[in-house]
């Protein structure tokens, strides 16, 4: 298990030097090393005005960072934005609708799944194998929580994050960005996400 840090977002310029860079619109989604330790991962996601200020940023440094989730799986399937963003809404669908077993069959076998820390919590959830996830999935239920996805990048090759936010949490809602791999076949073998609460962003 991992725990999470807030900290004060990067500089874009910081941002732009991880490993894992993805642009959409004036959103830039980020995932890599922290330059003053490469055991801590950094992912998150800012906003870029027409000026170069950062606004609107979602951003995590996961600590004690477990070495299962810098697993290297072979990726392929899907390689467009959109293909990564139907597998991703068709596993919170399903996830959401109560369907543990399809929404766990998103995932490959040995897959690893890390979640933000329940309410009022500090330690992520650390999940290997479908096997596990679907018991994961089965213990969760069905909740009041449900994501909406803004905008899905891609680097073409198998890796992908999503920007968003969740309603049903609180009364703005929080905000939301996941990193997932998807393999050869099309399943999800690695995913990550970070949550913000309340949604970064919203008004009274």
């Amino acid at each position: 298990m991992s725990s999470t840090e807030s900290v004060t977002a990067p500089t874009p310029a910081e941002l732009a030097s991880l490993a894992l860079v993805l642009r959409v619109g004036d959103r830039m989604l980020v995932e890599g090393s922290a330059p003053d330790d490469d055991q801590v991962l950094i992912m998150g996601s800012t906003r870029v005005d027409a000026d170069g200020r950062q606004s609107h940023a979602v951003v995590e440094r996961l600590v004690e960072l477990p070495a299962p989730l810098d697993h290297t799986f072979p990726l392929g399937g899907p390689t467009t934005p959109e293909a990564g963003e139907s597998i991703v809404i068709n596993y919170f669908d399903l996830l959401e609708a109560g369907h543990a077993e399809q929404a766990a069959s998103c995932f490959s076998v040995d897959a690893v799944y890390s979640t933000p820390p329940p309410a009022g919590g500090h330690v992520r959830g650390l999940v290997i194998g479908r096997e596990n996830i679907h018991a994961a999935f089965v213990a969760r239920g069905v909740n009041d929580a449900r994501h909406h996805v803004e905008a899905t990048a891609t680097d073409g090759a198998g890796r992908f994050m999503i920007d968003g936010w969740v309603s049903g949490i609180a009364e703005s809602g929080g905000s939301f960005v996941s990193s997932f791999w998807v393999d050869e076949d099309g399943l999800i073998c690695r995913y990550a996400a970070i949550l913000k609460v309340p949604r970064v962003g919203a008004t009274a």
